[in-house]
Protein backbone atom coordinates (compact mmCIF):
# COMPACT_ATOMS: atom_id res chain seq x y z
CA UNK A 1 0.00 0.00 0.00
CA UNK A 2 2.86 2.39 0.83
CA UNK A 3 4.39 1.65 -2.59
CA UNK A 4 1.16 2.51 -4.41
CA UNK A 5 0.88 5.80 -2.52
CA UNK A 6 4.52 6.66 -3.20
CA UNK A 7 4.19 5.86 -6.92
CA UNK A 8 0.97 7.90 -7.17
CA UNK A 9 2.59 10.81 -5.31
CA UNK A 10 5.65 10.88 -7.60
CA UNK A 11 3.40 10.49 -10.65
CA UNK A 12 1.41 13.56 -9.60
CA UNK A 13 4.61 15.52 -8.94
CA UNK A 14 5.99 14.49 -12.32
CA UNK A 15 2.79 15.61 -14.06
CA UNK A 16 2.68 18.89 -12.11
CA UNK A 17 6.23 19.83 -13.06
CA UNK A 18 6.26 18.34 -16.57
CA UNK A 19 5.84 21.71 -18.27
CA UNK A 20 9.09 22.96 -16.71
CA UNK A 21 11.16 20.34 -18.53
CA UNK A 22 12.80 21.63 -21.69
CA UNK A 23 12.63 18.91 -24.35
CA UNK A 24 15.68 18.19 -26.48
CA UNK A 25 15.15 19.23 -30.08
CA UNK A 26 17.22 17.70 -32.85
CA UNK A 27 18.50 19.62 -35.82
CA UNK A 28 19.37 22.88 -34.05
CA UNK A 29 23.01 22.50 -35.16
CA UNK A 30 24.12 23.17 -31.59
CA UNK A 31 24.56 20.99 -28.52
CA UNK A 32 21.91 21.54 -25.90
CA UNK A 33 24.04 21.09 -22.81
CA UNK A 34 22.43 24.15 -21.22
CA UNK A 35 19.22 22.12 -20.87
CA UNK A 36 20.76 19.56 -18.53
CA UNK A 37 22.71 19.59 -15.32
CA UNK A 38 25.34 16.90 -15.10
CA UNK A 39 27.40 15.66 -12.19
CA UNK A 40 29.91 18.37 -11.31
CA UNK A 41 31.48 16.03 -8.76
CA UNK A 42 31.99 13.08 -11.12
CA UNK A 43 35.10 11.04 -10.35
CA UNK A 44 36.81 10.54 -13.74
CA UNK A 45 39.21 7.92 -12.33
CA UNK A 46 36.27 5.73 -11.38
CA UNK A 47 34.10 6.45 -14.41
CA UNK A 48 36.75 6.10 -17.12
CA UNK A 49 37.67 2.50 -16.31
CA UNK A 50 36.38 -0.95 -17.12
CA UNK A 51 33.93 -1.52 -19.96
CA UNK A 52 30.63 0.30 -20.36
CA UNK A 53 27.77 -1.14 -22.43
CA UNK A 54 25.20 1.03 -24.18
CA UNK A 55 21.87 -0.76 -23.91
CA UNK A 56 19.28 2.03 -24.21
CA UNK A 57 19.06 5.24 -26.22
CA UNK A 58 16.35 7.87 -26.49
CA UNK A 59 14.47 7.36 -29.77
CA UNK A 60 14.97 10.06 -32.37
CA UNK A 61 15.50 10.57 -36.05
CA UNK A 62 19.25 10.25 -35.43
CA UNK A 63 19.16 7.10 -33.30
CA UNK A 64 19.36 3.96 -35.43
CA UNK A 65 19.89 0.31 -34.63
CA UNK A 66 23.63 0.92 -34.79
CA UNK A 67 23.31 3.40 -31.90
CA UNK A 68 22.70 0.72 -29.28
CA UNK A 69 24.55 -2.40 -28.17
CA UNK A 70 27.95 -0.73 -28.19
CA UNK A 71 30.81 -1.68 -25.88
CA UNK A 72 32.78 1.37 -24.72
CA UNK A 73 36.33 0.97 -23.42
CA UNK A 74 37.21 4.19 -21.58
CA UNK A 75 40.55 4.88 -19.95
CA UNK A 76 42.16 7.75 -18.10
CA UNK A 77 45.65 8.55 -19.33
CA UNK A 78 48.63 8.75 -16.96
CA UNK A 79 48.39 12.54 -16.72
CA UNK A 80 44.87 12.22 -15.17
CA UNK A 81 43.65 14.97 -17.52
CA UNK A 82 43.04 13.30 -20.88
CA UNK A 83 40.71 10.44 -21.63
CA UNK A 84 40.58 7.83 -24.38
CA UNK A 85 37.41 6.04 -25.41
CA UNK A 86 37.20 3.35 -28.07
CA UNK A 87 34.20 1.47 -29.36
CA UNK A 88 32.92 -0.31 -32.44
CA UNK A 89 29.62 -1.09 -34.10
CA UNK A 90 28.06 -2.40 -37.30
CA UNK A 91 26.20 -0.05 -39.61
CA UNK A 92 22.45 0.01 -38.93
CA UNK A 93 22.74 -2.84 -36.46
CA UNK A 94 23.59 -5.32 -39.23
CA UNK A 95 26.57 -7.61 -39.68
CA UNK A 96 28.40 -5.72 -42.41
CA UNK A 97 30.50 -2.55 -42.54
CA UNK A 98 32.04 -2.44 -39.08
CA UNK A 99 33.07 0.93 -37.64
CA UNK A 100 35.99 1.38 -35.22
CA UNK A 101 35.84 4.64 -33.28
CA UNK A 102 38.63 6.23 -31.26
CA UNK A 103 38.11 9.38 -29.18
CA UNK A 104 40.42 11.57 -27.11
CA UNK A 105 39.09 14.19 -24.74
CA UNK A 106 39.36 16.40 -21.70
CA UNK A 107 37.06 17.71 -19.01
CA UNK A 108 35.56 21.08 -19.93
CA UNK A 109 37.25 23.91 -18.02
CA UNK A 110 34.09 25.96 -17.42
CA UNK A 111 31.51 23.16 -17.00
CA UNK A 112 32.97 20.28 -14.95
CA UNK A 113 29.98 18.07 -15.85
CA UNK A 114 30.91 18.13 -19.56
CA UNK A 115 33.70 16.25 -21.32
CA UNK A 116 34.79 17.24 -24.83
CA UNK A 117 36.02 14.52 -27.22
CA UNK A 118 37.50 14.65 -30.70
CA UNK A 119 36.83 11.37 -32.48
CA UNK A 120 37.76 9.53 -35.63
CA UNK A 121 35.95 6.57 -37.14
CA UNK A 122 37.09 4.10 -39.77
CA UNK A 123 34.86 1.54 -41.44
CA UNK A 124 35.29 -1.58 -43.54
CA UNK A 125 34.72 0.45 -46.73
CA UNK A 126 37.84 2.48 -45.95
CA UNK A 127 35.93 5.65 -45.07
CA UNK A 128 37.31 7.90 -42.34
CA UNK A 129 35.22 10.50 -40.53
CA UNK A 130 36.16 13.02 -37.85
CA UNK A 131 33.58 14.33 -35.40
CA UNK A 132 33.23 15.94 -31.97
CA UNK A 133 31.28 14.69 -28.95
CA UNK A 134 30.25 16.74 -25.92
CA UNK A 135 29.25 14.34 -23.15
CA UNK A 136 27.47 15.35 -19.97
CA UNK A 137 27.34 12.68 -17.28
CA UNK A 138 23.98 13.01 -15.55
CA UNK A 139 24.09 10.11 -13.08
CA UNK A 140 26.13 7.03 -12.23
CA UNK A 141 26.87 4.65 -9.39
CA UNK A 142 30.22 3.81 -11.11
CA UNK A 143 29.43 0.08 -11.08
CA UNK A 144 26.15 -0.79 -12.77
CA UNK A 145 24.70 2.23 -14.60
CA UNK A 146 25.46 5.59 -16.11
CA UNK A 147 23.15 8.16 -17.72
CA UNK A 148 24.88 10.29 -20.34
CA UNK A 149 23.72 13.08 -22.62
CA UNK A 150 25.95 13.15 -25.65
CA UNK A 151 25.89 15.54 -28.56
CA UNK A 152 27.71 14.53 -31.72
CA UNK A 153 28.66 17.24 -34.19
CA UNK A 154 30.12 16.63 -37.62
CA UNK A 155 30.84 18.86 -40.56
CA UNK A 156 27.21 18.45 -41.66
CA UNK A 157 25.49 19.03 -38.31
Amino acid sequence: MKTIIAVAFFGILTYAFADTVVPLVYGKKVCQTDNNNGMVNIDPKRFFSGTWYLTHATPSTRVTLSSICRDFAPKLNANDKTFEVTYGYYENGGKENHYDVSCSGTQNTTRKDIFNFDCKSNNDRGETTSFHIDGSFLATDYDSYGVVYRCVTTGTL
